[in-house]
């Protein structure tokens, strides 16, 4: 039986160099931001394999709230400081949209005339 205890995608480094980069919940609508390694690991782990939100595994808790915060990360410009450390960690084969969508490479399709 598999374990559903968290196993950490970042290092320790790579999180003590990302933390001071994460914007603060203070001032904005909703909860306070709660466990921040947890839900980057989230945004990480879809970049990486390629998952639809609503199927990123429970460890990186509620798909809504890594999705949020990922939306905002992007807007705000915290995403790109975010890959610059930890790198773009997209699969073979994927190229990362403008919205950090891993896709699969596109493959021509023949013209077929009606």
């Amino acid at each position: 039986m598999e374990s559903l205890e968290h196993k950490p995608l970042l290092t320790d480094a790579q999180w003590t160099a990302l933390e001071p980069l994460l914007p603060s919940s203070h001032g904005t609508a909703g909860r306070n931001f709660a466990n921040n390694r947890v839900v980057v690991e989230g945004m990480l782990y879809r970049l990486r394999t390629g998952v639809p939100w609503r199927a990123l595994p429970a460890q990186f808790g509620l798909w809504k709230t890594v999705w949020k915060r990922h939306r905002r990360y992007i807007e705000d410009g915290t995403w790109e400081r975010i890959l610059a450390i930890v790198g773009t960690p997209a699969p073979p084969g994927a190229v990362v949209t403008p919205s950090t969508n891993p896709v699969p490479t596109p493959h021509p399709v023949p013209h077929r005339p009606r």
